[in-house]
């Protein structure tokens, strides 16, 4: 319960590793959904819930299968600008890369240079932009006199 100081309560002034971890996730997971609703609309594909779901679903799971394996979720990416950004950008190429193969390999089409290079670049620049503000909001609440 918070306050109209915006203070919280006790034994609440950081979240929880295991808070903090699933609000990354879920910010992760809308960077996808963002990516897969821009890049089908400005291909004037369709925006039905199931396309947007199934041009998702290959970069959320090659994200939420490798990153943690490459630190995305642990200190310094998850609370360090200077390192937290070239931590996720490589995280986001390796698992990208990844998630455009197994994309490739479903829709039964070969990859093409130009998509997969503006595919990663604007990936990649999404995410790394929601990790660093999602570090700037949480310093900025820690910071907070309790």
């Amino acid at each position: 319960m918070q306050t109209s100081q915006n203070t919280r309560p006790p034994g609440e002034a950081h979240p929880t590793p295991l808070r903090a971890r699933l609000c990354l996730v879920a910010g992760d997971l809308l960077v996808f959904l963002l990516f897969v609703v821009i890049g089908r609309a400005d291909h004037k594909a369709s925006l039905s819930a199931l396309d947007v779901l199934e041009g998702m679903a290959p970069f959320a799971l090659a994200w939420l299968l490798i990153s943690p394996w490459m630190g995305a979720y642990r200190p310094p990416a998850t609370s360090a600008p200077r390192q937290a950004w070239w931590r996720i950008l490589l995280a986001a190429l390796a698992c990208g890369a990844v998630a455009l193969l197994a994309r490739s390999w479903w829709y039964g089409r070969p990859m093409v240079p130009s998509f997969v290079a503006v595919a990663l670049a604007f990936q990649s620049l999404l995410l790394v932009a929601w990790r660093a503000a999602y570090i700037l909001v949480a310093r900025r609440g820690a910071a907070r006199p309790s």
